[in-house]
């Protein structure tokens, strides 16, 4: 199972952004999408956060941390 996931503008302005507490969806919010056979989670989100992303068994999935 191939997973794509892309995170809208969030990792190039962590360095040169002020990061509070506060973080709100904008624009589409959250889109899950297919594209060429994988799958694509967009988060549009008011300022970048940090976050990782990993996998566990036993149920196979995939997990965003923020």
């Amino acid at each position: 199972m191939a997973v794509l996931v892309v995170l809208a503008g969030a990792i190039p302005v962590l360095a040169q952004q002020q990061i509070t507490g506060l973080v709100r969806l904008t624009g589409e919010g959250v889109s899950l999408l297919e594209r060429r056979g994988r799958i694509a989670l967009e988060i549009d989100l008011s300022q970048a956060v940090p976050w990782r992303v990993f996998t566990l068994d036993d149920p196979r999935r995939v997990l965003l941390d923020f």
